[in-house]
């Protein structure tokens, strides 16, 4: 994840998001037991996602990252991308630049 500068990742079932896995879940589940590695995605993972239409309000994603969370973007349940506040600020950022 370092190697990319991603610091959430989602985790995917036929397509659909079921899960959130970032690097704080990642140290929390393997400190102390680096066996801990080999075991699936799904028990370090975050189950709770707001998914958000990709055509929803930009307000609507204001408050999921309000709460400090990551939007997840699907077009009919199906995932697109995700959305942070960093990837917000760079936007704004680009807006101000031009």
């Amino acid at each position: 994840m370092r190697l990319y500068d991603i610091s959430q990742l989602p985790v995917l079932e036929d397509g659909r998001v079921v899960g959130i896995v970032d690097e704080w879940d990642l140290i929390r589940h393997v400190q102390g037991d680096r066996q801990r590695f080999s075991l699936p995605v799904s028990e370090a993972m975050s189950r709770h996602v707001e998914t958000l239409d990709k055509h929803a309000p930009e307000s609507e994603l204001q408050a999921i990252l309000d709460r400090g969370l990551v939007a997840v973007i699907a077009d009919n349940a199906r995932f697109l991308g995700l959305v942070t506040r960093s990837d917000v600020l760079t936007a704004w950022r680009n807006r101000v630049a031009q």
